[in-house]
């Protein structure tokens, strides 16, 4: 009998380090999130271990630098640096009490990557001389996962569309990056002393003020002022509608017409020609609404150090719709979208003058060979200044999932949140209307596509539903997105070469203007 209880124990232990192997491989592959309570007791786990190593004066870096190589490989996450104290529990704590569980529900920390609690365990139990198995089984043995797949799938905290769809994302921008060297492009930008106007998506060189320096961030950052944004190249994936404000508009042609800038040249933006920027208008105002939507764009970022990662950048756009005699105000989606930045939250403060500040960035649109500059102001002729329908500043988040708002929502500001789960669902997950007006969704395909080729079945998407993330997905599949970023990359290089063209070509000029400066002939030997 002793010898069938120890065949059944060998039985079960070959059964349960059968399971770690196929957990361990999704997530150094895949990358799995936790559920807020399966990672307390992940982080319950990895904090008593790490309690026995600090009596043991185990160095608390040398735990880091061991997960930090270790998860060098690991296809999912890059070259994040590795950092204990996210992964931990307060020493106090030592069981999980439901107020506990509830108030730690909407902390980013202990951060849910099961991979890194995997790695971190391995390294510990090495470094105090137990078995890596054996402590790694005991924390997942708690775990929800740890009984199936279809346990998992149930759980409410548990969202596998976007885990999915955030694994593609990596592999997808990671793959593009090193096929197009856009990491030695970066590193070419951040060698030129120059500046990016991303409202015109230019390259122009800066002997002063802020160049271009790419830093690093946590998954999700305080926003950047635009200007000092790394043109890390992005694709629009939703526009959110916010409200409008009415007031007036004229909107001035250049004078003579400016042709398009070719891209493959560096020469001024045709906005910042003569006649670009024309006075103040003394008449031709005409009623107007400006609509004002966030625009969030999937990038590339190539921060230094770490691997490519792709992430969600928005940014306010603005949308003039002119009133039109017969009709009334048009539709936003018929309306004209405006290059540069109109800050309207700003404008409207009484305090702030009648006119939308356009900051040094010209505001206007394209049409016809030339440049139309677009002044407003939200008085409509009288004192009282005009209203805004929609929502408040206060609901103009740069970050949906933390809610935070403030200083940072005017227009000027440009935010980045990681393309993690969480975020996919908050940016992309519905298509509910706001004030009426649906989102702006560009990557939309009309019904009569839906079915066609390259295109997955309905029960082969990750996002069956009708919304922007549905959009991205049939995206990734039929190519459109890793074609866009393949031109926004092509184009971002023959910008560096241009711009390094022109660099080397005046640096010689002034090299050489140096010289004949102090040129002296030659002297014979002898002579005076």
């Amino acid at each position: 009998m002793s010898h069938s209880m120890d065949e059944r124990r060998e039985a079960q232990k070959a059964k349960a380090h059968e399971r770690l192997r196929e957990i361990e491989r999704r997530a150094s592959t895949r990358g799995v999130k936790l559920p807020n309570v399966d990672r307390l007791k992940a982080a319950l786990a990895l904090t008593a271990l790490w309690a026995d190593c600090k009596k043991t004066k185990i160095p608390q870096g040398r735990i880091e630098e061991q997960v930090y190589q270790r998860r060098l490989s690991r296809t999912h996450k890059g070259s994040e640096e590795f950092r204990l104290k996210r992964w931990l529990l307060p020493q106090s704590v030592q069981e999980l009490t439901p107020e506990f569980i509830r108030q730690q529900a909407s902390k980013p920390t202990p951060q849910r990557d099961l991979d890194a609690y995997l790695v971190a365990i391995s390294v510990m139990a090495e470094a105090l001389g137990r078995s890596p198995d054996d402590e790694k089984i005991g924390m997942l043995s708690g775990l929800s996962m740890w009984t199936g797949h279809g346990q998992r799938e149930k759980d409410p905290d548990v969202d596998i569309p976007g885990e999915n769809l955030e694994v593609i994302l990596h592999k997808m921008t990671r793959s593009l990056a090193q096929d197009t060297d856009l990491p030695g492009i970066c590193e070419r930008l951040e060698r030129l002393s120059c500046q990016w106007n991303p409202y015109l998506e230019t390259l122009h060189l800066a002997p002063r003020g802020q160049t271009l320096r790419r830093s690093l961030s946590d998954p999700a950052t305080l926003p950047t002022e635009g200007e000092a944004a790394f043109p890390y190249p992005a694709i629009p994936v939703v526009g959110l509608y916010y409200g409008y404000t009415e007031g007036e508009a004229s909107v001035v042609p250049s004078d003579p017409p400016i042709s398009f800038v070719q891209p493959n040249k560096l020469s001024p933006h045709p906005a910042f020609l003569p006649g670009a920027r024309p006075d103040e208008p003394a008449s031709g105002w005409a009623p107007a609404r400006f609509h004002v939507y966030r625009r969030v764009s999937l990038e590339i970022r190539c921060e230094p150090g770490r691997y490519p990662m792709p992430a969600f950048i928005s940014r306010a756009d603005v949308v003039l719709g002119l009133q039109d005699p017969d009709r009334g105000f048009l539709r936003p989606d018929l309306g004209i979208e405006l290059k540069g930045v109109m800050d309207i939250f700003h404008s409207l403060q009484p305090e702030n003058s009648d006119y939308a500040d356009m900051y040094e960035t010209p505001v206007g649109y394209f049409a016809d060979n030339h440049w139309h500059h677009v002044f407003a102001r939200f008085t409509n002729g009288t004192t009282e200044r005009s209203g805004y329908y929609g929502l408040s500043p206060d609901e103009f988040p740069f970050d949906p999932l933390q809610g935070s708002a403030g200083p940072y929502d005017h227009a000027v500001f440009w935010s980045h949140t990681s393309a993690t789960a969480p975020y996919i669902r908050a940016w992309l997950g519905e298509a509910r209307p706001m004030l009426g007006v649906a989102p702006r969704r560009p990557l939309e395909l009309p019904p009569e596509a839906l079915s066609g080729e390259g295109l997955p079945a309905w029960d082969e998407l990750n996002f069956p539903i009708d919304c922007p993330a549905r959009d991205l997905e049939l995206a990734l599949h039929d190519g459109r997105i890793e074609e866009a970023f393949r031109d926004r990359i092509g184009h971002l290089h023959r910008m560096a070469e241009a711009l390094e063209t022109d660099w080397v070509d005046g640096r010689e000029r002034g090299t050489e203007a140096l010289l004949k400066r102090w040129f002296r002939p030659s002297r014979s030997p002898g002579t005076n």
